[in-house]
């Protein structure tokens, strides 16, 4: 069985967003990037689904959340390496749209959805 892609719902500016890439990509864990500001109907989904803040983290195999937790994406790391999952070349970031997600420096309130 191949490594399950995590997707990250984003949007520029977000700076908690900004942390989970860097935490996913320390743990090396695959991850999609879907901007909630490029991609119709996502923001309302989310929110649907009772989100009220990015970043949403859909895991396969885990509940998902909202906001940076790095002990969340460290026990999706944990749980991949005992399921025998080889340690591999980072994988890092492929969004949606075929483009890395731009770092970012804005204020903490570009979390809302």
């Amino acid at each position: 069985m191949g490594e399950e892609t995590l997707t990250v719902y984003s949007k520029s500016g977000c700076v908690q967003c900004d942390a989970t890439y860097r935490a996913l990509r320390k743990f090396d864990l695959p991850y999609e990037v879907v901007d909630v500001e490029r991609t119709p109907g996502v923001a309302n989904e989310l929110r649907d689904r009772g989100f009220a803040s990015l970043p949403v983290v859909d895991a396969p195999g885990e509940p998902a959340w909202s906001g940076f937790h790095p002990g969340r994406i460290k026990k999706v790391a944990t749980s991949r390496e005992l399921a025998g999952r080889p340690d591999g070349a980072h994988r890092g970031a492929r969004s949606a749209g075929g483009v890395d997600p731009p770092p970012t420096q804005a204020p903490e309130s570009r979390n809302v959805l």
